[in-house]
């Protein structure tokens, strides 16, 4: 088998570029004037992490470590230049660690390679590396977290649970989706260790130790401020669903993915997005619900963009799909990818659940697109279609350029 020189030429071609937009620009999108930057420029001229007099409470109550990072890169150079590398190198050791996953899966090089093309082609990931959003950031510690899983389920070696327990404390820290995307996983770790690994049950108790530990200052000031470790309160900005209810799941999870049905054409996503609706309508859902949708007076739309909040991922979503009806038709499957499997599918489900709709959520589900990726390149390799995946590369790698040259950013 040849080694994928084309491939890895292409991924390395988004990166640079990307890494050089990062560099060019300096932080410039309405979350980082309105809360990110912000909380960097507050600490420094406190002297202090403690919490200041503010309109914008996502200022305070949010996790802080990417904020924390461009702190240290603000005092170091005495500038904003490098803050968006924050998130560039979030990127680069997430398609690093998915290409690990999928070696955990026993596939070959080849399909490592195309895992971290279908990463690095995806246009939510490739706007936001250039961003001081928190999203990939989180994403890494998520697939880092899930890459240790996989290393302690291979050699049960305990310093992967430690290193497990690390990044998810990490994640944290990071931001509050860490607990939608890894709770799952953390059901089939302790599931594992309850049934198969007991000697190892009372290491369990180390992790909560950990994410206690290195959450314990912003846990505190939240606490501090609205007697919760996370800051939620009437007067805080609203994300979860008012009615926790199958009916307002359904409502959500169809709206979720119909932000991934996306195209170049307003008229089309009015389509779909009109069709949506009146399908959900049927059913006696309505998309203006205050308790379900964060902006419900605009209804449901569908939008298409090249801005990092909203730009779709239509074609790697269209796989996805492809590649979930796979695995529900595939019988002979081991235990480790369907666990897998049912575990990012889980957190797709959970996020629907949980969060009120917002035409922002795929900015959010970039974790849930990352961890998807070796589920991908396992699919393309348990078929062995060497060519398709050739093709398939070259097609993602066209998908994304335009996502990479004209981010409106």
């Amino acid at each position: 088998m040849s080694f994928p020189k084309f491939e890895i030429f292409l991924i390395l071609i988004i990166l640079f570029l990307t890494f050089i937009i990062s560099i060019i620009y300096p932080p410039n999108t309405l979350d980082a004037m309105a809360y990110h930057m912000p909380k960097v420029m507050h600490w420094t001229q406190n002297n202090s992490l403690n919490f200041y007099p503010t309109d914008d409470l996502r200022q305070l109550i949010l996790a802080p470590l990417s904020e924390f990072i461009l702190l240290h890169l603000f005092l170091f150079f005495n500038s904003d230049n490098f803050s968006n590398l924050v998130q560039w190198y979030s990127m680069f050791v997430s398609c690093i660690t998915v290409s690990l996953i999928i070696k955990e899966f026993g596939c070959n090089y080849k399909f490592q390679i195309f895992g971290v093309l279908f990463c690095s082609t995806l246009p939510m990931g490739i706007l936001q590396s250039s961003s001081t959003q928190t999203d990939y950031v989180t994403t890494m510690w998520l697939v880092i977290m899930v890459y240790f899983i996989l290393k302690y389920l291979n050699t049960n070696f305990l310093r992967y649970l430690i290193g497990f327990a690390f990044s998810i404390s990490l994640g944290i820290l990071t931001k509050g989706t860490t607990y939608i995307f890894a709770f799952s996983f953390c059901i089939w770790l302790g599931s594992y260790i309850l049934f198969k690994n007991r000697k190892h049950f009372l290491y369990l108790l180390i992790i909560p130790l950990i994410i206690l530990i290195l959450n314990l200052g912003h846990f505190n000031r939240n606490i501090n401020l609205y007697t919760n470790p996370l800051g939620l309160s009437d007067e805080s900005p609203s994300w979860i669903n008012k009615n926790l209810s199958i009916k307002n799941f359904t409502s959500n999870f169809i709206r979720n993915i119909g932000l991934n049905l996306s195209v170049p054409s307003k008229k089309i996503n009015s389509f779909t997005a009109e069709k949506i609706t009146l399908s959900l309508k049927k059913i006696n859902i309505s998309t203006k619900d205050s308790n379900t949708t964060k902006v419900p007076n605009r209804g449901y739309y569908i939008p298409f963009s090249f801005y990092e909040s909203t730009a779709p991922n239509t074609v790697h979503f269209i796989l996805i799909l492809f590649i979930t009806a796979y695995f529900f038709l595939k019988k002979k499957i081991s235990n480790t990818e369907k666990y897998y499997f049912y575990s990012v599918i889980f957190g797709f489900l959970l996020f629907s659940f949980l969060l009120m709709w917002n035409a922002q959520h795929n900015r959010l589900l970039l974790s849930f697109f990352v961890l998807y990726a070796p589920l991908v390149s396992f699919f393309l390799y348990k078929l062995e279609v060497n060519k398709f995946t050739k093709i398939l590369s070259i097609f993602l790698f066209l998908y994304s350029i335009p996502y990479v040259l004209f981010n409106k950013s």
